[in-house]
């Protein structure tokens, strides 16, 4: 249970870097 928690933790945290980085990409062209 406590594997799950990590693993979602660290899926959402990636997918808000890549937005980030997205947002970031789609700003600075």
């Amino acid at each position: 249970l406590l594997s799950k928690i990590i693993i979602e933790f660290i899926f959402l945290t990636v997918c808000k870097c890549t937005n980030l980085f997205d947002y970031y990409v789609a700003y600075a062209t």
